[in-house]
């Protein structure tokens, strides 16, 4: 067998925190790049250990990825039936189920995947596009024996994608017992009808159960997704409902179907309408089960689980009048805990290249970590240590009061060796104590992530050009930006763009240090650009004013033609997070009535563009003068961007001149064919 080392290291290669070594792991393959052709079942027989080792953790490993089916996109016909849709490839938000199959008979979903809109003529995606999305699914050790079909159930009218299915058992103590697993309830390919004759209450039919001798705790573990939306409601996929668990006839707990923040997605941009908000899931994300506990006065006798729903009914309409709810619910029975003391890291939120945490990178800040209580006690002190590898480490203490089962996300204080380490170096955080004292499982306690540094801004000027979208309407759907200083907290500069298809021109210096630039876009939720109105999609802009060169700020979000480098637009979502180092920053660079002027290429053939930036500048006049003084070309500038065609004008030296109400800027610029 194979040290966890080595097996999770080759999984971090996806950028996948990975855990130091801890035991022996056993890997059991199943599918490997499976091509998804159509909606279907795909199958595969495997073999799981026989049940006679302990295991302190089981993963599942699915990752989704693509390949080429031939299908092409057209923007014309986008958003067309499924007959439409069938030659295309990888364009559009499928769901995706993993399931086992037991010989025993038990059936159970162990993670669902919804596709992205991944069409290639988008940076995020190319043909090689994989991401990685884990599942512990240690609970579940009691039918994950033997031999066992993994199936992978496709609801996909379209190919293009792969499926790669892998379990590693990692052998040791797990944190408490699992006395038995039992499947609730399973949806078939179709799902749940929801609002129609046959309720669905009706169809989820009320279990009863008797808990094994030594059960603690129970809990009922649900994955729901909500489909269908051409009805009154735009149900199930679009309208918000919710679901109670029942014992004994009693309400437990009432859960919300619904997924509030789509337009904070990490796959992004995407090619279709990934941005709005849907029944618990997003497309490019996996749906996250919800875990209801069971009363513990419940387990003693026979009980009885049931799901109701809020009652609801459909008016359909023509063209799709469905709804319906996929779900798969089991309840797991648990017995004592096997520590007291036992607090594990279970993921870096940064710094990382996970693409699971893709808005969240590069850092030059605080680092952000998860932390999970497995043991019995409640855990009111962690005492961490962490840095970067090969380098000094830090220690901080954090208070809490973490419940047994539970999990927090936990800032570490700021780590300055981030801003000066190498590209593809390893962070490494590890829990040293727990409550003052030893924490009884060393095995959890450390991970490490690769990742690379924040970017350099060179010379501490820069103007910031934010233009709003033609959706803006005033507080309604506000693009706000601001940037913070993280050293101290303090915004040091900041716009609130409320006004439609406006341009807003501001020049910012900042000190040497770490910042974060926000753009806020949260309150439309689709970037820069409204989803129906294209043309008037908005832009963000940076420019180092020291160098007079826009700062990309990401490269599968920014604009990729030349004209365009460093251009922010179109669908960010909820907004755009960029941390930066500012090095070697000077004094406040002056500049001329608010004036400083770009021009590029410079020495130009064909075109010349120009580019104004400033405060307020509204608009201007353009005035190119030849080498004895002749002005051969006058041109009024009504915006900050102007294109000048040059192919008439003779090779040599001019003289380009900008005047406005607000003053005047001279350029030399040179023309040569």
């Amino acid at each position: 067998m194979k040290k966890i080392l080595c097996n999770l290291l080759a999984i971090a290669g996806l950028g996948i925190s990975a855990h130091a070594a801890t035991g022996d792991t056993t890997v059991v393959q199943a599918h490997n790049e499976k091509q998804l052709q159509t909606y279907t079942n795909y199958d595969t027989t495997i073999t799981f250990p026989n049940g006679s080792l302990s295991y302190q953790k089981i993963i599942m490993d699915f990752t989704l990825g693509k390949y080429n089916c031939g299908g092409s996109y057209n923007p014309a016909t986008a958003g067309e039936t499924s007959q439409g849709k069938s030659g295309w490839c990888s364009d559009w938000d499928y769901d995706l189920h993993i399931i086992v199959m037991t010989a025993a008979g038990d059936t159970l979903e162990l993670g669902e995947v919804i596709t992205p809109y991944a069409n290639t003529t988008l940076p995020m995606f190319p043909w090689t596009w994989k991401r990685n999305y884990r599942y512990d699914i240690t609970d579940l050790y009691p039918i994950l024996k033997n031999g066992a079909t993994i199936r992978i159930f496709y609801a996909g009218w379209s190919g293009g994608f792969t499926g790669t299915t892998k379990f590693s058992f990692i052998e040791g103590t797990p944190p408490r017992e699992v006395l038995g697993v039992q499947s609730l309830w399973q949806s078939p390919g179709s799902g749940f009808s929801y609002g129609e004759a046959v309720s669905i209450d009706s169809q989820i039919v009320k279990r009863t159960l008797t808990a094994p001798a030594g059960t603690t705790a129970a809990t009922v573990r649900t994955i729901m997704s909500g489909h269908g939306f051409g009805n009154q409601a735009y149900c199930s996929e679009f309208c918000s409902k919710w679901y109670r668990l029942m014992v004994n006839n009693q309400n437990v707990e009432q859960k919300s179907i619904w997924k509030p923040s789509c337009g904070s997605n990490q796959a992004y941009p995407q090619s279709g309408t990934w941005v709005y908000d849907r029944a618990n899931w997003c497309p490019g994300e996996h749906v996250e089960p919800y875990w209801q506990s069971v009363p513990v006065s419940a387990l003693s006798a026979p009980f009885t689980v049931d799901l109701d729903f809020q009652p609801y009914t459909n008016v359909g309409t023509t063209s799709n009048p469905g709804a319906w709810y996929k779900l798969s619910s089991a309840i797991i029975f648990y017995g004592d805990y096997n520590r007291q003391k036992d607090v594990g890291v279970e993921h870096i939120i940064s710094p990382t290249t996970d693409a699971n945490e893709y808005r969240n990178n590069p850092i030059c800040g605080s680092p952000k970590i998860v932390v999970k209580n497995y043991g019995s006690e409640t855990a009111t002190s962690i005492k961490f240590e962490y840095g970067v590898a090969g380098g000094t480490m830090s220690t901080y203490t954090y208070t809490t009061s973490l419940a047994a089962n539970a999990s927090a996300e936990v800032n570490l204080p700021s780590l300055a060796s981030l801003q000066t380490a190498a590209a593809n170096s390893i962070f490494v955080v590890k829990v040293l104590s727990v409550n003052n004292a030893t924490d009884e499982n060393p095995d959890n306690n450390e991970l490490k992530s690769e990742f690379v540094p924040s970017p350099e801004w060179t010379g501490g000027n820069f103007s910031i050009q934010l233009k709003t979208s033609g959706a803006v309407s005033g507080q309604q759907n506000r693009t706000d930006w601001k940037i913070i200083d993280i050293a101290t907290g303090n915004v040091v500069a900041s716009r609130n763009g409320i006004a439609n298809s406006t341009t807003y021109n501001d020049t910012v210096h900042l000190a040497n240090g770490c910042y974060r630039l926000e753009l806020d876009c949260s309150t439309l939720g689709a970037g820069l650009r409204n989803p129906y109105l294209i043309s008037s999609a908005g832009t963000f802009i940076v420019r180092n004013l020291g160098t007079n060169q826009r700062i990309t700020l990401d490269k599968n979000r920014d604009g990729q033609t030349s004209a365009y480098q460093g251009n922010l637009e179109g669908w960010m979502g909820n907004g755009f997070t960029q941390y930066f180092t500012v090095t070697g920053s000077t004094s406040v660079l002056k500049v001329e009535n608010d004036i400083n002027l770009n021009m590029y290429p410079n020495p130009a053939m064909d075109v010349l563009h120009i580019r104004v930036d400033g405060l307020s500048i509204q608009k201007g006049t353009v005035t190119l003068t030849n080498a004895i003084g002749q002005a051969v070309y006058t041109a009024e500038m009504k915006g900050n961007d102007f294109t000048l065609n040059t192919e008439a004008f003779p090779s040599g030296i001019y003289t380009l001149t900008y005047s406005s109400d607000k003053g005047s800027r001279v350029e030399k610029v040179s023309i040569k064919h």
